[in-house]
């Protein structure tokens, strides 16, 4: 089913060069019929809206394969940052094309039942579950900081850190008791 916003999102592409935010977007989008048309309140509308501009932006991205409309272009796709590119230039930058985007919200977003299914409840659930694992992520960036690692750590580098920087601040040892706690809590989060 084509996204009836697509053709006035490509208008604010061409005249949005430089790229623009999610937010911006949905700024310029405001006054289009579907989105007045909404039935939707509070959480619910906004979820709506912004199912609308994804679907909207992944079907145009679809255009931009060979032999389709916008052959030779790219989209990025992310809530801070939406810009169509020519290829060359995501090229020129070393990026992979689509190198930031994650399959299952590209599939999540071109399903139409996705939107149609959604209630209240349903949004408050996502959202839930959008915070615990937010939380989740956090508290991992927080733990693989205070382990002195970095994103990539696999499991076997975490539990070498662990050790060397465990035995080195064990109160044991003459180290820093508060210090050692948080070098456990730390490994304990990540194990």
């Amino acid at each position: 089913m084509n996204n009836p916003l697509t053709d006035s999102i490509l208008k604010q592409l061409n005249r949005h060069s430089e790229g623009l935010s999610e937010y911006q977007l949905l700024q310029e989008l405001e006054a289009h019929p579907l989105i007045k048309e909404l039935d939707g309140t509070g959480e619910l509308l906004l979820f709506q809206k912004h199912f609308l501009v994804m679907n909207s932006l992944y079907q145009i991205q679809q255009l931009c394969t060979p032999g389709r409309l916008l052959e030779g272009r790219w989209l990025v796709i992310s809530a801070l940052h939406i810009q169509l590119l020519d290829r060359s230039t995501v090229a020129a930058q070393g990026r992979a094309l689509g190198e930031a985007d994650s399959p299952e919200l590209r599939e999540y977003y071109l399903q139409w039942d996705n939107l149609f299914d959604m209630d209240a409840s349903g949004v408050e659930q996502l959202l839930r579950t959008f915070w615990v694992q937010y939380h989740n992520g956090q508290a991992r960036s927080e733990a693989l900081q205070t382990l002195q690692l970095q994103v990539d750590a696999t499991d076997r580098d975490i539990s070498r850190q662990y050790r060397k920087l465990a035995f080195q601040h064990h109160p044991d040892r003459g180290g820093d008791a508060k210090v050692f706690i948080s070098i456990r809590q730390a490994y304990e989060v990540l194990a």
